[in-house]
């Protein structure tokens, strides 16, 4: 067999020349030479490579780039040759001049994908798929496109830094989570809120990062790293401006970071899973330190089939805040969630939360029940993903600066999120998402209500 691979490029050559010999002219035959053309020089080189000998087949493509420097077809050859000779760098710089002088989307495509071949060969993978997302964009057939998903898909099983970025824009009446009430009662004497502690109308821009490492695996065991960061940047409206003069968006900006780590574990002979996490975090609002964090975090999944599953967790946190100490908390909380998948391939959700804030503030410490319920069309609607659910909710504080016996505020949020699949960019959709809430407050400073659009974008593959 060894005989037979090292023979085998001069036998295709051998070949070729018969077959070209016999389809040219006799005039155009010279002393016995054939001479061939540019096409019939790329199917050459191609055999060639393919049959395993690099080498001989790189020779054939610097012919090729001497008569035409700017050959894309050429230069795709040759990035192809040079990574199988483990020279990632030179295959690298052949596949990108092929990407720019490349003029049809087969071409581009061709281009694009081995350069995510090279970068994977070099280890780089999120440049790889990065690359294979571009090749997904220029796909000339639907075949084309589903290769460059399906890499897409092996590379990223095989990478451990995920990342992930995240950019919404987002119109809404309550941007200050201000009171939809213009006066309140103050132990019996009834005050007029400021125009800021009302609810200003604007809107957000949020932009987010993450990234995660997944560290060796060993067995059934996974342990990830990671690290977020998020901000939110607030406008405010003509009529929020006349309303409270003194308002400046820059008071309503939010930031965070975090830094966590997670340990999962699956049992072999039984469908469960079990997660421990540790997460640290910092906050600002209003361009100033707002708190840090501390949270550990355990949970449990069981699947049942391909079909139903259920999740519980416990998660306790820490909270020093930084603006007010007598703000400082200790939270704890409990959520048991399910999902289900209808014949239809429809998936019905419910998740079911508690819990408890112990604080020094009286407007801090509390305890809430809440209630989600989802539901998640399988098959496009009008070309459109469509999600949507329904929220519920009650929280009460023992104390309150506000009122005597306590407060008590309930919650109904109401949210539908479609995906416009059928607009695509390098495999990324944009998303519209409505949300409202009206929270009722026996304090008529936390009685408010919220509508807001979010536009933002999410991957497809």
């Amino acid at each position: 067999m060894t005989v037979l691979r090292r023979l085998w490029p001069a036998l295709a050559l051998c070949l070729w020349s018969v077959a070209a010999l016999a389809q040219t002219a006799p005039g155009e035959r010279r002393a016995g030479m054939i001479e061939l053309d540019a096409e019939a020089m790329r199917r050459l080189a191609y055999q060639v490579l393919a049959a395993g000998d690099p080498v001989t087949a790189l020779g054939y493509v610097e012919a090729l780039l001497a008569r035409d420097p700017g050959d894309a077809q050429a230069l795709i050859l040759r990035s192809q040759a040079q990574r199988s000779l483990g020279q990632t760098g030179e295959a690298r710089k052949a596949a990108r001049t092929a990407w720019v002088q490349a003029d049809t989307e087969r071409a581009k495509f061709g281009a694009a994908m081995v350069m995510a071949q090279a970068l994977s060969t070099a280890g780089r993978r999120t440049g790889a798929q990065f690359w294979l997302r571009r090749a997904a964009q220029v796909a000339p057939t639907a075949t084309a496109e589903d290769q460059a998903r399906r890499d897409w898909r092996h590379v990223r099983s095989r990478n451990p830094w995920t990342f992930r970025f995240d950019l919404s824009v987002s119109p809404s009446s309550n941007v200050n989570g201000g009171s939809k009430q213009s006066r309140m009662q103050f132990y019996g004497f009834e005050v007029g809120l400021s125009g800021d502690a009302q609810a200003l109308s604007g809107g957000e821009v949020s932009t987010g990062f993450s990234a995660r490492y997944a560290l060796p695996s060993k067995g059934r065991s996974q342990t990830d790293l990671s690290f977020s960061a998020m901000s939110r940047e607030v406008w405010l409206s003509d009529a929020a401006k006349l309303q409270a003069p003194q308002a400046r968006a820059a008071s309503y900006a939010f930031a965070a970071v975090e830094a966590a780590v997670r340990h999962t574990r699956s049992l072999k002979t039984r469908p469960y899973r079990f997660g421990l996490g540790m997460t640290a975090g910092h906050n600002w609002y209003g361009g100033r330190d707002m708190s840090d964090y501390m949270r550990l975090q355990a949970d449990v999944e069981r699947s049942f089939g391909k079909r139903a599953g259920v999740q519980a967790s416990l998660m306790g946190e820490r909270q020093w805040r930084r603006d007010n100490p007598v703000r400082s908390a200790d939270v704890a909380v409990l959520t048991l969630g399910g999902a289900y998948v209808l014949g239809n391939k429809d998936k019905l959700s419910l998740v079911l939360t508690g819990r408890a804030t112990r604080s020094a503030a009286a407007e801090i410490e509390s305890d809430a029940v809440s209630a989600r319920l989802g539901w998640d069309k399988a098959a496009p609607l009008w070309g459109m993903t469509i999600g949507m659910g329904l929220s519920l909710g009650v929280k009460e504080f023992a104390r309150s600066n506000y009122v005597r016996g306590g407060r008590e505020d309930q919650s109904l949020g109401l949210d539908l999120s479609v995906g416009f699949e059928k607009i695509d960019y390098m495999g990324f959709s944009p998303t519209l998402d409505l949300r409202a809430n009206r929270n009722r407050s026996n304090v008529a400073l936390y009685d408010s209500r919220d509508v807001g659009v979010m536009l933002g974008f999410r991957s497809n593959f």
